[in-house]
Formats: structure tokens, sequence, C-alpha cells
């Protein structure tokens, strides 16, 4: 530790990196990026891990945590974990893949709606846009209603990780 400022970066992909000040406090120099974490493993919402497991977004906290004399990183993140839920008869998942079906049709009348709003051909008069914010409105309101009774595919987490510093 030389007391000049160096710079951690927590990354969207769950890395983060530290660039060492070679300059002074006064006049920064950033050397290269050193990769003190590398990204986490991209799964598929659809497909979460049940195992717990370093998320994305870091945020970084330095702190003596074990008042060693040694700087450690509390890194806080995002992940999305599948939940633990009971085993569900034939019956149920019948009637959920019957619900995940109308899901896809909905959505995608919202998605139409959505390209009427915001699109390149978006319509043009006031009363055009109030037709269609109102079926949109009430598609939303259908798909809400679906998803509420659908078994959640994934849970989202916030975890905190502690990574302690070591003598060399």
């Amino acid at each position: 530790m030389d007391g000049d400022l160096d710079l951690l970066v927590g990354a969207d992909d769950g890395s983060f990196s530290l660039y060492l000040n070679t300059g002074s406090a006064k006049s920064p120099e950033l050397a290269s990026a050193v990769g003190l974490v590398p990204p986490v493993e991209r799964t598929s919402s659809r497909q979460p891990s049940k195992d717990v497991r370093r998320g994305m977004r870091s945020k970084i906290c330095v702190t003596d945590w074990n008042e060693n004399g040694l700087l450690d990183l509390l890194v806080g993140d995002f992940a999305r974990q599948k939940p633990d839920l009971p085993e569900f008869t034939d019956e149920q998942k019948a009637e959920h893949e019957k619900m995940r079906k109308e899901l896809e049709t909905v959505s995608e009348n919202y998605r139409t709606l959505s390209e009427k709003l915001h699109g390149k051909d978006r319509v043009r008069t006031k009363e055009q846009i109030e037709q269609i914010e109102k079926e949109q409105d009430d598609v939303f309101k259908h798909m809400m209603e679906l998803r509420s009774k659908l078994p959640a595919e994934y849970e989202r987490h916030g975890w905190v990780w502690l990574f302690l510093r070591k003598k060399i």
C-alpha cells in the first residue's frame, strides 16, 4: 500500500478489477486492469441453478473486516436462483403448461401494441394512442394475472460476499 488512490471496479458480469494508480494522489495515472474475480457463469432465467453462487452487478466495499491491517472486500451482487417448490401433480403441470401457452399469446399481443405505440409505424392521433394504451393496460393486467398463478421460475436474490485478503 503506497498511499495513492487506486480504482476498484465492479462490473455487470459479476467480475471486479483493480486499476493501480502508478502516478500520485494529485496526478493519478491508472495502469491496466488486473482482474481480481472473473465473470460469473451466465445462466438462463428459465433454467436457474438451485445452488448459491455469485451473481451479477458487483458492488464493492473495501474495509479491514477482520482488523488484521489488510484491506478486505465486501461485494454485493444480484442473482437469480431456482425456488424450492413442492412437486406438482400431473394435473397441475398440465394446467401450468396451458397458462404458459396463453401467457405467450398475451405477451405477444402486448409487444404488438407496444410496437403500435412506439415503433417506426406508430399511430399518430390522440384518440388512437388512448385506445391502444387502454388495450395495452388491459392486456398487461391479464398478463400479470397469469404470471401470478404460475409457479415462480426463479427468485431474485442479493448476496454479500466477503473476500478476506491473506498475508503473502
